[in-house]
């Protein structure tokens, strides 16, 4: 059984397909700007603009390789696939704000209080960013606040998969009802697995089949204890909030 509604597939489907417009919009409206220096350019282009070429391909190809109306198990290549484009997504989604506030910096020549260049730890768009965040304009500042609980979310996935525990999406799921009796399948699968005892294995593997389901979502660790995030809406989510963090960002310069 899908965790989607019928409706929500299609409007889960409906809102992929306008991310390439999205895309296209964005691209021309920084590509046409006219930029002072050279880093900002650079930036603009060749980090802002790769970056969201890449994740709006890798929405495409997650769509593609495991859509929203599957409920079937999906073999590991399916997985991985999908794995590989998410983690790809989640770097670039970070990076493209990292991007804008490096535009910000090199276009209006924002310098530490030492006169010193803005490190490279210093540039972002939230309140810990100091430097740059005290030279935007206040009623920026106020819109990039009502998003602190997206930056923070964005930044944990990012420190995971950067040092920690990366992304992955589950092979398959099973009731806390049903922890005890998979537990000792797993047991059974590997003492069967072990003896090489192939009847054996084929019944436990049949009995595991009719506990456990697939869901689309994503987590870190098991230890930490991470939630499950259903990835095709957080990418969406994501895809837009850059969008819209980088329209405003872009009547700003």
């Amino acid at each position: 059984m899908s965790v989607y509604s019928p409706d929500q597939i299609s409007e889960l489907e409906q809102a992929s397909y306008a991310v390439q417009g999205k895309y296209e919009n964005l691209l021309l409206a920084y590509y046409s700007k006219k930029y002072r220096t050279a880093n900002g350019y650079e930036h603009a282009l060749h980090g802002f603009g790769r970056r969201l070429r890449v994740m709006t391909r890798c929405i495409e190809n997650t769509f593609r390789v495991l859509p929203p109306s599957q409920t079937a198990k999906p073999d590991d290549n399916q997985r991985l696939d999908a794995t590989i484009n998410i983690q790809s997504f989640v770097q670039n989604a970070y990076g493209c704000c990292e991007n804008l506030a490096w535009i910000w910096v090199h276009e209006r020549d924002i310098k530490m209080p030492s006169g010193d260049p803005v490190s490279h730890g210093a540039v972002g768009f939230r309140k810990t960013n100091r430097v740059v965040w005290r030279s935007l304009p206040t009623d920026f500042r106020e819109y990039l606040q009502t998003l602190d609980k997206w930056f923070e979310n964005l930044k944990g996935f990012r420190d995971g998969l950067a040092h920690r525990v990366p992304l992955y999406i589950p092979p398959s799921l099973v009731d806390p009802a049903n922890t005890g009796k998979y537990k000792e399948l797993e047991r059974q699968t590997r003492i069967a697995e072990f003896t090489q005892n192939h009847e054996k294995l084929r019944r436990v593997e049949e009995e595991l089949a009719q506990i456990e389901f697939f869901r689309p979502v994503m987590t870190h660790s098991v230890t930490e204890e991470s939630p499950l995030i259903r990835f095709h809406d957080q990418l969406l989510t994501d895809f837009n909030t850059v969008e819209e963090i980088a329209t405003k960002f872009h009547k700003i310069l």
